[in-house]
């Protein structure tokens, strides 16, 4: 606001606006990135094993430097257009190749998991999104 009177600096309030909306923008295309693969690991091994979730790339990416101490027993990667693509474990036995049906279980709950924590996040993304443009609205900033 200008200090001699209290109209407010509409040239100011728009570059901070613009700012604002740019910032949303690229922590969205972040988001978006991040999420349009998702790979759920269901793995057995030595639970001491450290696998950072703060690196950058997929989780999938760190198991090389857990060889030895973990053993992917089943996979899915689930795309952001729906395809998705599951690999199971199968065991062996005098009828032939059989999917193991208890890790079948534990890993269909790790996705269902996985699936509920992105449309969660993705709820709160869209839910702040539209308060921030409520709030804009009300403020008549926006139209």
């Amino acid at each position: 606001m200008d200090e001699k009177s209290s109209i407010p600096d509409w040239n100011q309030l728009e570059l901070d606006f613009l700012k604002r909306c740019n910032e949303l923008n690229i922590l969205f295309m972040n988001w978006i990135k991040d999420v349009q693969t998702m790979d759920v690991v269901t793995a057995t091994g030595n639970l001491k094993v450290k696998i950072d979730p703060t690196k950058e790339g997929s989780i999938i990416d760190q198991l090389p430097s857990a060889e030895g101490e973990l053993v992917i027993r089943a996979r899915t990667t689930i795309q952001i257009d729906g395809d998705v693509l599951s690999v199971l474990p199968e065991k062996t036995s005098d009828t032939g190749s059989q999917i193991d049906a208890e890790m079948l279980k534990i890993h269909k709950d790790n996705v269902d998991m996985a699936i509920k924590n992105v449309s969660n996040n993705l709820k709160t993304f869209t839910d702040g999104v539209v308060m921030a443009l409520s709030s804009l609205k009300q403020s008549k900033l926006l139209p």
